[in-house]
Formats: C-alpha cells, structure tokens, sequence
C-alpha cells in the first residue's frame, strides 16, 4: 500500500532530508510504499518561493496514497497540519507516529 509521509521540513531542511530517508526506510520495512515529498522535492523545489506548488502537490499524492503516516517530532509545521486537514477531507486513514498529536501544536510532545 502507498503511504504518504508527512513530516516537518522549514525548521530545517537538510535534517528533515536525513529523517525523510529514515521515515521512509521504516515504512518499507512495514511492507508499504513510502511517498515522501521531502525526499521528492527536496533538491527541486526552493520551499520559500515554491511552498504553495509543493503543498499542491502533496495533495495530488495524498489522493494517490491508501494512508498518511505522520512522522514530525520536531515542533508545529503549517505544511503537515494542512496536509492532515486534507488528508482527513478526502477521508484517508491518518497514523501518528512518534507520539505527535493530532492537534498540529507540540508535536512530538509527552
């Protein structure tokens, strides 16, 4: 089954490249097909110019993916609250990894 991995990026990019391959890595290992918008556009997009295509775009793959599996331990991000919103509109099954909150604030809190 395709799964989407949302997680933070703007806090800082190069580290949520590093995790995305982690995510990504476990979700394989799950037996599923691991879509990650950080590991895809990460060297493309500039994600202060271009955010509004990339949101876009997480959501054309949302609607090509079974779940939304997030993975965001590293404070609130904008990108992966609108991703969720979206995510629960189309109605696709969202798991929170990590021990975040579905609130979209503190995520990754105790």
């Amino acid at each position: 089954m395709k799964i989407f991995v949302s997680q933070g990026y703007s806090y800082d990019p190069n580290r949520a490249y590093e995790l995305a391959r982690e995510y990504a890595r476990s979700v394989a290992q799950e037996g599923h097909l691991p879509i990650s918008p950080v590991l895809l556009f990460h060297l493309i997009y500039d994600n202060n110019r271009d955010y509004h295509k990339i949101i876009m775009n997480c959501f054309t793959l949302i609607n090509d993916c079974s779940e939304l599996w997030v993975f965001d331990a590293y404070g609130e991000s904008q990108g992966v609250c609108a991703e969720m919103a979206y995510a629960e509109l189309m109605g696709k099954p969202i798991k929170i990894i990590n021990k975040c909150p579905p609130s979209g604030q503190k995520k990754g809190g105790e």
